[in-house]
């Protein structure tokens, strides 16, 4: 069973889109970062989470293939709205996490051993709506420590280090809080949007599974 916290906030353009969504014994989620700046990056942002969404829901079973695939057809599918936008799709089955990506958003693995960045080998560009992209897929790999999923807007404005201690010594959604506040100036403003899914498996002592938290 999973434990799950995730966070959305706006640094001034209310482009970056988060989604999970649960289904039996998968899970899926998402980061999308709409770019532009116009409004058609949101657009894009939205469309990407709920065309996959569908996807996950119309099928009882994926691999990381499947979901390059389905970022293919995003791409496709979102050159008429006229905007763009980055994508990680993460799907968890049975313990393994496995799924695609484009653009600069990312998915670590933390573990006690350090990080794991399972998009590393992503294309940053051309992203998706210009009908040019080319998803990478990753995975499968055994879900151990807490996985990080989250837009640029974190990584671009925080050191690797400082990311991996406050996504991991909290609780979840205090970790997910902390490193908000960790992009924050003096103001309160931040430099950009962002959105953080933090995931890990829920301990059960005696048989007994935790409660999920979302």
């Amino acid at each position: 069973m999973l434990m799950i916290a995730h966070q959305v906030v706006s640094g001034g353009r209310g482009e970056d889109r988060v989604h999970v969504e649960r289904r039996g014994a998968r899970t899926l989620a998402i980061v999308a970062d709409g770019a532009g700046g116009s409004g058609h990056g949101a657009v894009a942002a939205e469309l990407t989470c709920s065309f996959a969404a569908k996807r996950f829901r119309e099928r009882d079973a994926g691999t990381a293939e499947d979901w390059a695939r389905c970022l293919y057809e995003i791409d496709q599918a979102l050159v008429r709205t006229g905007g763009q936008c980055t994508a990680v799709l993460v799907e968890i089955a049975e313990g393994r996490v496995f799924g695609a990506s484009v653009g600069d958003s990312a998915a670590w693995m933390l573990t006690g051993k350090g990080t794991l960045d399972l998009t590393e080998s992503q294309n940053r560009k051309p992203l998706l709506g210009s009908d040019e992209a080319l998803p990478l897929c990753f995975g499968p790999t055994a879900l151990t420590g807490r996985l990080l999923i989250a837009t640029d807007g974190l990584f671009k404005y925080a050191a690797g280090e400082d990311i991996a201690r406050r996504a991991t010594e909290a609780s979840l959604a205090v970790a997910v809080h902390d490193l908000i506040a960790g992009l924050r100036f003096g103001s309160g403003d931040l430099h950009d949007d962002v959105g953080i899914i933090l995931i890990e498996n829920a301990p059960s002592p005696a048989g007994d599974a935790a409660p999920s938290t979302q």
